[in-house]
């Protein structure tokens, strides 16, 4: 690939929607999986301890890097929760972040820096 096609690529890869690409809005009158900002949190939590168990090398979702960013928020927008962390004064690096599929309860764990 060249250089104006890794440009392009780079490009389409940074405006990407950032929302979980499987996840669809809850059906009217139907139960969700994820009902409360603290749900959504603990969600985040349960996805965050799964990948610091399995990958030790990811020192943003290991619990002592995970409590720095207490306390957590959950906003719910088109059927996603947005869960993220409350950022230390003068804090730069890397945080943990989560994305939780409302209707059913998948979560996408991300890395954001700061």
């Amino acid at each position: 690939m060249g250089k104006l096609g890794f440009a392009v690529f780079w490009i389409l890869v940074a405006t990407a929607p950032r929302v979980l690409a499987v996840c669809r809005p809850p059906s009217p009158g139907k139960a969700v999986a994820v009902s409360t900002p603290e749900a959504a949190v603990a969600a985040a939590r349960h996805a965050w301890e799964s990948i610091s168990s399995k990958a030790t090398s990811a020192d943003s979702f290991k619990r002592e890097s995970v409590a720095r960013f207490e306390p957590y928020t959950a906003t719910l927008t088109d059927g996603v929760w947005y869960v993220t962390g409350t950022i230390p004064a003068g804090y730069h690096g890397r945080m943990p972040k989560a994305l939780v599929c409302q209707s059913d309860g998948s979560v996408e764990a991300r890395e954001i820096i700061q």
